[in-house]
């Protein structure tokens, strides 16, 4: 947790083998109290249609609580998947968690996740 915020992480895969799993954990952060939840998927580097479904189902679940979902995603391959599903159009998705927990008036980041520069 950094402030309020949840930062989940996804694992190397998500895909349909592992997808109900993720769930379990983002949506746990969401009755767990967090105003912001992070889903770092920046070590991910495959998700299918399960792995994008779910998420989309925990934005709209999270959504529905007032909890505000954003995705860290480094991955290219992952980045296509919500775009071609259509996704990218309703995830805020970012580069880095740094940048998803930007803007939150949480208080620092912590020394690892700053900006190196």
């Amino acid at each position: 947790w950094v402030g309020q915020a949840a930062v989940i992480s996804a694992p190397v895969e998500v895909d349909v083998t592992n997808a109900d799993d993720l769930e379990r954990c983002l949506l746990s952060a969401v009755d767990s109290g967090a105003r912001v939840l992070v889903a770092d998927m920046t070590a991910t580097t495959f998700c299918d249609c399960a792995g994008a479904y779910v998420v989309v189902a925990c934005w709209a679940r999270a959504a529905t609580a007032g909890v505000s979902l954003r995705l860290a995603v480094s991955a290219p391959a992952v980045r296509q998947v919500f775009a071609i599903t259509g996704a990218a159009r309703i995830l805020d998705i970012r580069p880095t968690v740094a940048a998803a927990l930007m803007g939150l008036g949480a208080p620092s980041l912590p020394a690892s996740l700053r900006a190196k520069g």
